[in-house]
């Protein structure tokens, strides 16, 4: 006969068992798992673990291999000189980042079903809350790109800067063995290359490929929309300066997730931390002191993002007037 299990029934005996610490864990990492699919490919995090420092170097060596070719010898007996090769490197740093929320015990009892929402179901957000930071610093990242340009401060988007931006790509020697590139671009810059494509001949008269980049509704992430060999995501997480938005075009992992391990920090038991490594982040519940009663919970994470160096990847900066 098929054997019953009856269930923990209170609260006691779940936290007895220490089930409900990892069932609120495991439904976090999915979560957190689900959110980050979402994301561009930042490939292998980089782990500032044990580093004794917020900074490191990400070293990267040019003038071999494809790079180098060999040089015809002087004469029969004379060889060239000895040749050198670059060591370049970018810099990966990490920062500490944080978000709470608090709520009284009397808002608890007083408030109206559905009115307020729980601690628990604000914490069930957090993968949301992460998503964002790492969005955030994703583009404030490729604002900073400066190896090529296409686009003007001073204009709005049109269609011959994304026939530019196409062939810088193309002039990128191994551009296409690092994968599909990707162009970030802000809503405003989206609409504005949407509305000048309405006028190019090559799309008037395609009428499946006009109504393909024209019936483009509300999204993220638009694959080849424009058939020009890149795909486009839309997010108004990019940056702006001097009133012009910095979009920009990278291959994938040019910006690269930075983290740290949280599970080295000693939070006492009795916080019920909550460890993701894998994402550099740690979830405790925070209690009010004596003449309060407030309770809460903490999320910290040890975040940052890094740009890859130019000789090694892909990375066009989009600029254009908002």
């Amino acid at each position: 006969m098929p054997t019953t299990v009856t269930p923990p029934a209170t609260q006691t005996q779940y936290d007895t068992a220490g089930l409900q610490l990892s069932f609120v864990l495991a439904d976090l990492r999915l979560a957190l798992m689900d959110q980050l699919d979402t994301m561009p490919d930042m490939g292998e995090p980089i782990d500032m673990s044990g580093m004794s420092s917020l900074t490191t170097r990400m070293p990267v060596i040019d003038g071999i291999g494809y790079a180098q070719r060999m040089t015809a010898s002087v004469d029969e007996v004379t060889l060239n000189a000895a040749d050198s090769y670059t060591l370049d490197y970018t810099s990966a740093s990490v920062a500490q980042y944080d978000l709470a929320y608090t709520q009284s015990i009397q808002n608890q009892v007083i408030s109206a079903p559905g009115v307020v929402m729980t601690l628990d179901q604000l914490k069930a957000m957090l993968p949301m809350n992460l998503v964002k930071t790492l969005r955030y610093l994703y583009c404030t990242t490729g604002g900073t790109i400066s190896a090529v340009t296409v686009g003007s401060a001073a204009l709005a988007l049109d269609a011959d800067d994304m026939y530019d931006l196409a062939a810088q790509i193309n002039l990128r020697l191994g551009a296409a063995a690092l994968g599909i590139p990707t162009a970030t671009l802000d809503p405003a810059q989206f609409n504005a290359v949407r509305n000048a494509f309405r006028s190019e001949p090559a799309f008037v008269q395609n009428l499946a490929a006009f109504q393909k980049i024209q019936g483009v509704q509300n999204g993220q992430r638009y694959g080849d929309i424009l058939g020009l060999g890149f795909d486009i995501q839309v997010t108004d997480d990019v940056a702006q300066s001097g009133g012009a938005h910095l979009g920009f075009c990278v291959s994938p992992g040019a910006i690269r997730r930075v983290k740290a391990d949280p599970s080295r920090a000693q939070i006492p038991a009795a916080a019920r931390p909550m460890f993701m490594p894998e994402y550099g982040v740690v979830v405790y519940e925070t209690f009010s002191g004596l003449g309060s009663a407030t309770l809460g919970f903490q999320a910290v994470g040890f975040l940052g993002s890094a740009l890859t160096p130019a000789s090694s990847s892909l990375q066009i900066l989009v600029t254009s007037l908002v």
